[in-house]
């Protein structure tokens, strides 16, 4: 059973690709965003408990 569902937002793939790892080995359900946009489209979706966010992201501020 998973801990909680954990979003992470991250614009560089290898980044995004071993925090999912790391963070599914703990049984946490992963969704991954590359950009704001996404990030926001995976939170009304998904209903995350935890977010990982990258505070430098393209193409969005606030």
């Amino acid at each position: 059973m998973a801990k909680g569902k954990m979003l992470i937002v991250d614009d560089q793939m290898g980044i995004r690709m071993l925090l999912a790892e790391v963070f599914r080995d703990e049984d946490f359900e992963i969704f991954t965003a590359k950009n704001g946009e996404e990030a926001i489209e995976h939170a009304y979706k998904s209903r995350p408990d935890i977010v990982l966010l990258d505070m430098k992201l393209p193409g969005m501020s606030g």
